[in-house]
């Protein structure tokens, strides 16, 4: 589904590979197990895993995102405050995420919420709380680039 709304994927190459040392140790359990359907099993689990993790834990998120691809901002807001409370309550999820929901994106769940929540208020017309939040974006995140530079262009 194509959207016409700006959509930041930033990768962290530290969390691939490791990503690929989990799949390399899946590969050498199963060859033990199995020496011809080891591919199948590893690159399996390694599948059901990632699929069971991120539309799971990140639930929050996964609909708040939903809502904002279709343009429905209001509905997104509670989700995406919903999901920046749990990383919040949760940091060690976040901060290892490169194995705990197999996520490799360079920003955290935390920074992305509050990233989402600015620019769905900004979409709606609260420009006010839109800064404010960009500006405890910068508090918690001080080097995000991406709150620097929308700050910057509203003000």
């Amino acid at each position: 589904m194509s959207s016409n709304l700006p959509i930041v994927k930033q990768i962290n190459i530290v969390s691939i590979l490791l990503q690929l040392s989990l799949i390399a140790i899946l590969i050498f359990v199963f060859y033990q197990i199995d020496k011809e359907n080891y591919m199948l099993y590893s690159f399996g689990i390694f599948i059901v895993l990632t699929i069971i993790l991120r539309y799971s834990i990140p639930h929050y998120h996964r609909k708040g995102v939903a809502f904002y691809k279709k343009g429905n901002f209001e509905q997104a807001l509670p989700c995406f405050e919903a999901s920046y409370l749990f990383f919040k309550k949760y940091r060690w999820i976040d901060k290892y995420r490169f194995i705990t929901i197999l996520s490799s994106s360079r920003i955290s769940y935390t920074e992305m919420a509050l990233l989402n929540k600015a620019f769905c208020l900004g979409q709606i017309g609260k420009k006010d709380e839109s800064i404010k939040t960009y500006k405890q974006v910068l508090e918690e995140f001080p080097n995000s680039k991406i709150a620097e530079s929308t700050l910057r262009m509203m003000e």
